[in-house]
């Protein structure tokens, strides 16, 4: 898997970037697919299928001791990300319009900013996830990146 594929399907996969989490709640929904379609990233937000999907991928990897740490600070990162995600949608639902459109780009970028931080922490916990792996388990983790749907970014 090329480097830039790896970066993609790690900010899907472990990437609180809304389309990130919400390709990997919904994993393996075609686009196009009415269940997701016309929905907000706010509204596809259910922690419990996160858990199942990391609980799935835990168990495919078959993690030894040593590797447990990288994976926990992967998973970590999701979590944090999708703590975050559920107080930005808390907040924008809370909040008033902006006053103008000048105060709508400000507020898009300060959002944007903080979901690119996200995905930096959750692609650099992903890839010192990969690099602990052996080859088996590389191949496992990229059938399941793979998988994911993906954004263009």
């Amino acid at each position: 898997m090329t480097t830039h594929k790896l970066v993609l399907a790690g900010a899907v996969v472990l990437g609180v970037a809304a389309a990130g989490m919400g390709a990997l709640i919904y994993n393996g929904a075609p686009l196009g697919d009415p269940f997701v379609q016309g929905r907000t990233m706010c509204e596809l937000d259910d922690p419990n299928d996160v858990v199942l999907v990391a609980a799935r991928l835990r168990e495919r990897l078959e993690l030894t001791k040593q590797q447990l740490p990288a994976w926990l600070a992967a998973r970590d990162s999701v979590r944090v990300a999708m703590d975050q995600r559920r107080l930005d949608c808390a907040a924008i639902a809370a909040e008033d319009l902006p006053a103008n459109a000048l105060d709508s780009m400000a507020r898009r970028e300060q959002r944007l900013q903080a979901s690119l931080d996200q995905i930096r922490n959750m692609h650099t916990a992903v890839l010192d996830l990969r690099n602990v792996l052996d080859d088996q388990q590389k191949i496992v983790l990229d059938d399941f990146l793979e998988k994911l749907p993906r954004s263009r970014g």
